[in-house]
């Protein structure tokens, strides 16, 4: 039983080591469109339509990064 506690830790840690990685990631890139992420008027429907879409993307890297961290959340509590 202790062995296999051990082993769950061991994989829940390189797991939560592995989130922050991603959050890291997701930041960086973030930061380096921050540019074309900002919200500007329309000028015509093709460039609003692409920062929409870029913006969507965004929103799913963070729903990938908060449902990693979600289900890191629950296997902590399972392990305490």
């Amino acid at each position: 039983m202790k062995v296999a506690k051990k082993e769950a830790v061991a994989r829940y840690q390189k797991a939560e080591k592995e989130v922050k990685r991603l959050q890291r990631e997701a930041k960086a890139l973030q930061e380096e469109h921050a540019e074309e992420l900002r919200p500007r008027g329309i000028k015509y429907a093709g460039s609003s339509l692409r920062l929409r879409r870029e913006r969507i993307s965004w929103k799913l890297v963070g729903l990938a990064v908060w449902q990693s961290t979600r289900s890191l959340t629950l296997i902590r509590r399972r392990l305490l």
